[in-house]
């Protein structure tokens, strides 16, 4: 199994550089990764190796927003310490590269043995910190050699993994190079239990209390204040075109009373033009505001990034993009801000999802006639005012992951 693991880590190496010349994304994990370990001997000098020396490791933006907690208050508790924060893809360092929390922010170099054992000498780290889903076999076991504190956070593990199959044990092998492993949900407890993995708890999601964190500190829009005139809006965040396609026809049959703000998923120029050119003149861009726009319209295209999480607070209403692809985008952001959520119906991956449909917080439409009898549904303000309610305290009875897992590190020195 080892060589085969061995093999498939130079083939995927192989494949990126060979798709670097065509794929945007390709060019920038290899040239992220090249020369790599002068970068990190260049930027890590010899008297910044403190006494206590942090290394967290998530593989995209996703992972990142989950550890972000701990890191932050690791940041907060340990002000003298040296963080470093590694990506596996592009996606995720491109956009937290200058993260001001970690002292050093690069590209974790491929998971080969020399790697491993190259990258922890420089480094040299007294706590690891894995999130969520990354396993990387060499990592995992010149960390266990070295005898470094070594924790997994947020975890969810599910019966298909290739961990509980009968040709698992290397990835078994790499569980045991664990100190501890912090899960979201029972099943997972019960899963490792079954395969001799007792150094487990579970723990809430550490995302909860991030937007919790969003939730206090939103920032004022004014040019959405300006817009909205005090009422609260539909707010369709991170929507594909099925959704848009949807909203537009429940607004064309004044379904939606209320104005609405729509946040693509994808903003670049030819998304942004293509959604606008089918709402017409009912809509305009954020970027293209005015005064007038304000007044005359009902309808607004957020084409910029960075304030989908601030948005949530002037929605009353929440349409979550990504259910009719390979799955819906964040939905702890509208409900730490008390709002009732609807989305597709590809949600079973997501455990918050599953919990809030059982509570009555959010809601599946699996085409437009069920999207339009929710609508019609909603226009109830007190079914409106108890759905909102029920989000809210779902985020509140599942926040202080981020303590637990602070307790353990201070407990484990």
């Amino acid at each position: 199994m080892l060589l085969i693991y061995n093999l498939f880590i130079r083939l995927y190496e192989l494949a990126v550089y060979l798709l670097a010349t065509q794929n945007e994304k390709a060019a920038k994990w290899y040239l992220g990764r090249k020369d790599i370990f002068k970068k990190i001997e260049n930027a890590i000098a010899e008297g910044e190796l403190k006494a206590e020396r942090i290394w967290m490791h998530c593989a995209s933006l996703g992972e990142f927003e989950q550890g972000r907690p701990v890191l932050e208050a690791l940041r907060k508790d340990r002000p003298d310490a040296l963080i470093i924060l590694t990506f596996f893809s592009p996606s995720g360092y491109e956009q937290r590269k200058n993260y001001p929390n970690a002292d050093h922010v690069f590209y974790l170099p491929s998971d080969t043995k020399n790697n491993a054992k190259r990258f922890l000498y420089l480094i040299r780290p007294t706590l690891v910190i894995f999130v969520k889903y990354e396993f990387w076999y060499h990592y995992f076991n010149e960390i266990n050699k070295l005898d470094i504190r070594f924790i997994l956070i947020s975890a969810i593990f599910r019966k298909n993994q290739v961990f509980f199959k009968w040709y698992g044990g290397l990835y078994r092998k790499m569980l045991r190079c664990l100190s501890f492993i912090f899960v979201q949900d029972t099943k997972s407890v019960t899963l490792l239990d079954n395969i001799g993995i007792t150094n487990v708890s579970q723990t809430d999601d550490t995302r909860v209390d991030r937007v919790l964190s969003i939730a206090a500190s939103a920032k004022s829009l004014p040019t959405l204040e300006m817009f909205l005139s005090g009422q609260k809006a539909l707010v369709a965040g991170s929507a594909y075109e099925v959704e848009n396609d949807m909203i537009q026809k429940a607004y064309s049959e004044k379904l939606i009373n209320s104005k609405v703000i729509i946040i693509p998923h994808n903003v670049d120029k030819e998304h942004i033009h293509k959604i606008s050119e089918k709402w017409g003149e009912e809509a305009f861009l954020y970027s293209g505001f005015t005064e007038k726009e304000a007044t005359n319209k009902k309808v607004m295209i957020l084409d910029t990034i960075g304030l989908l999480s601030n948005l949530y607070r002037y929605a009353d209403i929440a349409i979550i993009g990504g259910g009719f692809g390979k799955g819906i985008h964040n939905t702890l952001e509208p409900a730490a801000f008390g709002i009732p959520i609807l989305f597709g119906p590809k949600f079973h991956k997501f455990r918050e999802a599953n919990e809030m449909i059982n509570e009555a917080a959010a809601f599946v439409f699996t085409d437009y006639d069920s999207l339009k009898k929710l609508i019609i549904q909603f226009q109830d303000i007190d079914f409106k005012h108890i759905a909102g309610q029920k989000a809210r305290e779902y985020i509140k009875n599942h926040s202080g992951g981020t303590k637990v897992i602070m307790q353990w590190i201070s407990d484990n020195q």
